[in-house]
């Protein structure tokens, strides 16, 4: 028997059934103590014990965790009595120390009953890592009475509770699967009891990462423990089919789909906790900005393209900083619009790689990786925002690797609350595009915006400076892999030490079998596909958690042509993230774009000495191999079971000798065994990891995973969803284009037919995504039909406005009007009218208005005139048919038309308009002062016209005519005659002096001294003249009529 083994104990329940358990260890790292506890594996029948397991996890325990951990768990407080079998629970010191494994302090190979295959250690693992140690509590013994299927607590290690914690400012480094996000939902789970216990005011915890699905899985898993666990939530909602299972892209849906509202200054108490994704958490600051500011932003822009100074009214504010508001914040805005209309347009890395990479001069991007690259050109990227809406409490970034540190400066500015702030990552896993990121920058960028904040700068707080935890025990994997894969990042910091944050060594819980790297061969001699074959020569399938790892597409196209539909081929890039039992990495080094001598400089991690004809390492020259060292981690990592490598060219040699070197992989050359790389998998399993790819957008690979599934319509989905990620990579290089317009319209068909298949909320998004297609595709008619069939009737609305299909615009919104947002149905509504009158449909019109006299204002405000008449005519209105025929006819200067048309009604009124409105011609024709007849046709008709019915004159209009008919025969002595007549009653009428003055310009010639003049001729005449110039300074500058002619 093995000395000072750590027990594991069996208690009979009945007669078949067993509670298996032993004496564990758990940790207070608050009080820093540590005491024992009872942890129960499970309950077993006789036939289910395995004696030989239990010995096996008994001796994994005793050989890994430590003398002090075994003798603490065999220690007892109080010695067992006759008659007594309980004993208090032990409790010890707890001193902070590194959580990683103990070396095995008792030889595995001691004795054969604890020699065990890699079978045998995985069967450990699931006991050791994968199963998870629930915590003792009412609510999981609740859970069990009423079979419900809860998440729970479990047991963490001490590391994980320090940070858990914690009660300030943090950041949280480790590698793939080592707790990090596992931390952060314990933490606002811990935050948030202690609200509902009263404690603490109702706290706004926002959790960010880069992946929407992330976000909702951990939203999924943290509302799990707290329908578990909260005293608030008497029920346990049971998920059905009609809430899961339904496949769509959640980057497509609003905010409203998460029970949010689609502005970040709306959000209540009630919505938090957020789990968010960084884009979705940026699109609700958008529209706060767009509902503000949109309307100045659009009012500039458009101004500008006709005075580039034009500047709209500041905002109070903003008037300390003009300049800020219209040339930084207002063109944002605009530029945060177009985006909103058309959302692809921003550049991610496969609308870099697709669209813009291969027109780049390949005499520069020659030996570049695209991926480096897209990192320099995002990493300069830098923009500053004042923000809207409410502060937070506690912010907690995960994945924060995959952010840029002007990111985290945006969030940074939203907390309320700087000891609220976590942040957790991996620098090794910064493959992401756009990504060059080390936490030893986020601490020095965090010190900066610290030292630069008015509280801390006026005294009235200290500068927080987070505090760095490290976790370095691997949950994912076993440490065969993860010894080799924790190789590669001390070659990194050895090579590149300021390219990675520096962290003591990986390990796993347990041991497993290393990496084999398949070499020995002659390249060119021999071909993958010769190792996938069963003993019977039949190519062999990989399964749903296997996965054939390359460098790139290219890559991968050539391995199908090889092997054809193996299984799951991904790139690099795309399986960050991403967890796999078993990983063939295929050509990795093969593949890559640093040359043989350049990978030789990986033996500088070694004794170098040994080696001749090492290049001389230059860390800028040999940049790409810190890339591809990480590139090669992240491969590595995804594995959980079993990782190959195949790859027999000259540039895999140095690091292979390497790993060889440091006996941290197994080879496997000509004439050895070669391992079993195929399984086999259910098609429950084929269908998850579909929608893991799925989620992922790695559409062409969940269509596999679907089809070995049997779930056709799921294939059929995904590749819709695929041409649609074509068409919107052709619609980031060919805008408006033909080619872009027949790939949405084809993707949008490939939608269609899904959803004529699918059923309840599956069959609405995919119509939902059709919809959109058509949009792309400019087919607005198609859009707004499938838009009808999504039942979205405001987009089916404005789709038909936009097709000019306005009878089915307005039935849509009149049909469904409950359905509509009142904003919508009221433009809609708008056009239609305008487009209805517009194009002489006045019946459509009309039933689009109240009443007869609404619409005819609404045309009256719209210049609408001749349509108007037309309108008044049809409901036998002709007498306001005319009149407004002839306010028309005047407004374009037709006088006669006017006249004629007023001439036409049998209304008193408007034949008294006709009039009024002759002689105000007449005057005009005839102005004061001057001696004119033009237009001498216009003249003669309205004389003619008001005299056709002298009954109509009042005696001074009858009095005008007669002047004006004088003035046109140019009859000087009647005119001579008028205008003495007139003048001499002129202090008795005002209108008489103006008829009189009027007279004597056209009479001027009798006014001239003549020879033949008596004396009596001159004293007549002199005494008209002086009355010309005395009634000249009386007129009276109130006449009306002195506002129609000039002054003499």
């Amino acid at each position: 028997m093995l000395p000072l083994l750590v027990p594991i104990y069996e208690a009979k329940v009945s007669r078949d059934l067993r509670i298996v358990y032993q004496i564990d260890i758990d940790t207070d790292v608050k009080r820093k103590s540590a005491k024992q506890i009872i942890k129960i594996y499970g309950v077993y029948t006789h036939a289910q014990m395995d004696n030989r397991l239990w010995s096996s996890v008994s001796h994994y325990h005793a050989s890994h965790r430590g003398k002090e951990y075994r003798e603490q768990c065999l220690a007892r407080e109080t010695a067992r009595t006759p008659g007594k079998n309980v004993t208090l629970p032990s409790q010890f010191s707890y001193y902070e120390e590194s959580e990683t494994p103990k070396e095995p302090e008792i030889s595995t190979h001691s004795t054969t009953d604890y020699a065990m295959d890699d079978e045998d250690l995985s069967t450990i693992r699931s006991f050791v890592v994968f199963e998870k140690f629930m915590l003792m509590s009412k609510s999981l013994v609740q859970s069990i009475v009423d079979d419900l299927d809860g998440a729970h607590v479990f047991q963490v290690s001490p590391k994980e509770k320090e940070v858990i914690y914690y009660d300030s400012a943090s950041f949280v480094l480790g590698r793939s699967g080592t707790g990090k996000t596992t931390c952060i939902v314990f933490k606002m789970l811990g935050i948030e009891r202690m609200f509902e216990e009263g404690a603490e005011a109702k706290p706004r915890q926002v959790f960010i990462t880069q992946s929407p699905a992330l976000a909702q899985k951990v939203q999924e898993y943290y509302r799990s423990l707290i329908r578990t666990y909260s005293h608030r939530s008497a029920t346990h909602k049971h998920a059905t089919p009609e809430d899961t299972g339904i496949l769509a892209d959640l980057r497509d849906e609003g905010m409203e789909s998460f029970g949010l509202p689609s502005r970040y200054s709306l959000l209540e108490d009630q919505h938090f906790p957020l789990f968010l994704s960084f884009d979705q958490f940026c699109s609700l600051l958008e529209e706060d900005y767009i509902f503000r500011f949109g309307s100045l932003a659009r009012s500039q822009v458009i101004a500008r393209r006709f005075n580039p100074s034009y500047t709209v009214d500041i905002e109070e504010e903003f008037k300390s900083d003009p300049e800020y508001f219209h040339e930084q914040l207002l063109p944002a805005v605009w530029t945060m619009g177009k985006i909103k209309e058309n959302k692809h347009v921003s550049v991610t890395f496969d609308v870099f790689a697709f669209a813009y990479w291969p027109h780049f001069d390949q005499g520069l991007t020659y030996g570049l990786d695209p991926a480096l690259v897209y990192n320099e050109f995002i990493g300069v990227i830098e923009n500053g925002k004042r923000l809207p809406g409410p502060k937070i409490d506690a912010l907690y970034i995960d994945e924060v690797q995959d952010n840029l540190l002007i990111d985290s400066k945006l969030l940074f500015n939203f907390s309320d609350n700087p000891h609220g702030i976590l942040m957790a990552g991996d620098t090794a896993q910064t493959i992401s595009a756009g990504s060059s990121f080390r936490f030893e920058d986020l601490k020095a960028f965090f010190w900066r915006l610290e030292s630069q904040d008015k509280a801390v700068r006026a005294k009235m707080r200290s500068p927080i400076h987070p505090v760095l935890f490290h976790l370095s025990v691997n949950y994912r994997s076993h440490g065969g892999i993860v010894d080799c894969a924790s190789a590669l990042v001390e070659l990194v910091s050895q090579l590149f030490p300021n390219s990675i944050d520096k962290l003591q060594k990986e390990s796993g819980l347990i041991e497993g079998p290393k990496p084999i790297f398949f070499s020995g061969w002659e390249q060119g001699s021999i071909q993958i596909n010769q190792f996938l074959r069963d003993q019977e020569d039949v190519q062999i399938d990989f399964g749903a958690n296997q996965v054939i790892l390359v460098r790139n597409n290219a890559a991968r196209e050539a391995l199908r042509a090889q092997v054809g539909e193996i299984g799951l081929i991904l790139t690099l890039y795309e399986s960050k993230g991403l967890e796999f039992n078993d990983v063939l990495i295929y050509n990795f080094f093969e593949d890559s774009i640093a040359s043989a001598t350049t990978w030789r400089i990986v033996l500088y991690g070694l004794d170098s000495s040994k080696y001749r004809s090492l290049p001389e390492f230059d860390a800028i020259r040999h940049a790409i191999i810190c890339s591809e060292l990480k590139n090669l981690y992240v491969g590595i990592t995804r594995a959980r079971n079993h990782c190959w490598i195949w790859d027999i060219s000259e540039r895999a040699e140095p690091m292979k000798e390497y790993w060889t070197e440091r006996n941290l992989i197994e080879k496997c050359g000509p004439g050895d065994p070669t391992p079993q790389l195929g399984a086999t998998s259910s098609a429950s399993e084929w269908e998850e990891q579909g929608r893991t790819l799925f989620e992922r957008e790695l559409y062409p690979q969940a269509m596999l995973c679907f089809q070995r599934a049997g779930l056709t319509l799921e294939r059929d989905i995904a590749a819709a969803y695929e041409a649609r990620k074509q068409a919107r990579l052709l619609h980031a290089t060919k805008s408006n284009d033909r080619e872009t317009r027949t790939a949405f319209h084809y993707a949008a068909e490939k939608f269609l037919e899904c959803g004529k298949v699918a059923t309840s909320k599956q069959q609405n998004s995919c119509y939902i995504r059709a919809a959109d297609c058509y949009m792309q595709a400019e087919e607005w008619k198609p859009a707004a039909e499938t838009f009808i069939m999504a039942r979205d009737f405001g987009m089916a609305a404005k789709c038909y406005r936009n097709a000019g299909f306005f009878a089915e615009a307005v039935e849509t919104v009149q049909t469904h009007s409950e359905s509509i947002q009142q904003t919508v149905a009221e433009e809609i509504i708008k056009v239609a009218r305008l487009e209805y009158l517009r194009t002489a449909q006045y019946d459509q019109a009309e039933e689009l208005f109240d009443d007869l006299d609404e619409q005819l204002e609404y045309m009256e405000d719209c210049g609408l005139e001749s349509g108007r008449i037309e309108v008044l005519e049809h409901h036998q209105r002709h007498e306001e048919a005319a009149e407004a025929a002839a306010e028309a006819a005047f407004s374009r200067g037709d006088l006669l038309e006017g006249i004629r048309l007023l001439q036409s009604s049998n209304d008193p009124n408007l034949l008294r308009q006709a009039v009024e409105n002759a002689l105000g011609g007449l005057w005009i024709l005839f102005p004061f002062g001057h001696q004119a007849n033009s237009n001498p046709t216009v003249v003669d008709a309205l004389i003619q016209f008001v005299s056709n019915d002298s009954s109509m004159l009042t005696e001074e209009e009858a009095h005008q005519i007669d002047v004006f008919r004088a003035i046109r025969t140019g009859n000087q002595a009647r005119i001579g005659s008028l205008a003495q007549s007139h003048g001499i009653l002129a202090s008795d009428s005002p209108y008489r002096s103006m008829l009189s003055l009027l007279c004597f310009p056209y009479n001027s010639n009798t006014l001239v001294p003549s020879d033949d003049w008596t004396t009596q001729d001159f004293v007549t005449n002199t005494k008209l003249i002086w009355k010309y110039f005395a009634q000249l300074s009386e007129l009276s500058p109130e006449a009306s009529r002195l506002k129609r002619i000039d002054p003499p």
